[in-house]
């Protein structure tokens, strides 16, 4: 389930997203349609805890993004529309984040840290 509720995000005197509130229920399918620069990336963004908003707050699955944002991104997950982490990614960051996606992390790899990192 996500919430939004009265989410803002100013930047200087420009406001990208303004008093939005929202509910999806688990089982709803919810699309963002609008013109480019309507704020739909930016509400994503604050919704899965990559942008801090101004002001308002969201849940996921009844975390608040913002007091837990590292479990809120453990319960679910975003495709952007420019995937450039990959640029970034090293060869051994790759190989841990490969590893992870296809077996989960073993026991030797979470004590000794293979398994830790932003990915």
């Amino acid at each position: 389930m996500i919430r939004a509720d009265r989410l803002v995000k100013k930047y200087g005197n420009l406001t990208a997203v303004d008093n939005l509130s929202l509910r999806v229920e688990a089982g709803e399918v919810f699309g963002f349609l609008g013109p480019n620069s309507a704020g739909k990336t930016t509400t994503i963004k604050m919704l899965t805890g990559l942008l801090v908003p101004t002001s308002g707050r969201a849940t996921i699955c009844g975390v608040d993004v913002q007091a837990d944002p590292v479990k809120v991104k453990s319960v679910l997950g975003f495709v952007p529309d420019t995937p450039d982490v990959y640029e970034r990614l090293t060869a051994g960051a790759a190989s841990v984040r490969l590893r992870l996606e296809k077996d989960g992390p073993s026991q030797s790899a979470e004590e000794d840290g293979r398994a830790s990192g932003p990915f």
